[in-house]
């Protein structure tokens, strides 16, 4: 098993946006959070597949007291929740979702990961 931190700690945060879900128990129904999605600026040699695995190894990593979180709001893991991870391309960049089981938990998602994003945004361009 590949060591994660590395990866997660160098992630470059362009945006994070809620993931919403619609919950078919009226009509038309309610669109609540379930967690986040982070637009991510990828890292030369890191492919989609390769971020996907690193980020659901980390997580069950973390989960099972293998690795420590990289940052104290480090999105990717919560102890009493599942998370549904999934990578997609998008312009050259990537789109990470990070799905919760519950509302709940999908709140505490966006909430990290609005911090991690702080804390990993990307740098300011440099002008002439």
């Amino acid at each position: 098993m590949v060591d994660a931190a590395p990866v997660v700690e160098h992630l470059t945060v362009l945006s994070v946006s809620p993931l919403y879900v619609r919950v078919h128990s009226s009509d038309p129904g309610e669109v609540r959070i379930r967690g986040a999605n982070l637009l991510l600026r990828p890292r030369e040699g890191i492919d989609p597949y390769h971020l996907l695995r690193t980020l659901q190894c980390h997580e069950a990593r973390v989960l099972l007291g293998r690795e420590g979180p990289v940052d104290p709001q480090d999105p990717f893991w919560l102890a009493d929740s599942f998370l549904e991870i999934d990578v997609q391309p998008e312009l050259g960049n990537y789109v990470v979702s990070i799905k919760a089981d519950s509302i709940a938990a999908g709140v505490r998602v966006l909430a990290r990961a609005e911090a991690f994003a702080r804390n990993h945004a990307r740098a300011p361009e440099s002008g002439p």
